[in-house]
């Protein structure tokens, strides 16, 4: 099965209440800059949120570059995918700020 989402975040210890976002509190593949795997369920999605490297199952073999196991970011969270985000639980919002800034 394939489901579409706009944003999908990955964390432990958020919940975001937003029609646009789907929160994900459990590990999970990911695929490419655009796809995601949580067990049988395929995401498509535009931007991905993670709070944790240890929620992408295959972190280290993905293309996002990473220094001492953590994501490589730029001032606005963008990892090496411009669409993909990483920060902590605390910050989600700043990064849903960016995103909207940036559509």
């Amino acid at each position: 099965m394939e489901i579409t989402k706009q944003i999908i975040i990955v964390s432990k210890n958020s919940q975001i209440n937003n029609s646009l976002c789907l929160t994900i509190n459990h590990p999970i593949f990911l695929l490419d800059d655009a796809h995601l795997k949580d067990g049988e369920t395929t995401y498509i999605f535009d931007y991905l949120i993670f709070t944790n490297t240890d929620l992408i199952l295959n972190f280290r073999e993905t293309n996002i570059l990473h220094e001492g196991g953590l994501p490589v970011t730029n001032f606005f969270f963008q990892t090496t995918y411009e669409n993909i985000y990483f920060t902590s639980d605390n910050l989600i919002d700043e990064a849903l700020q960016n995103i909207n800034e940036n559509e």
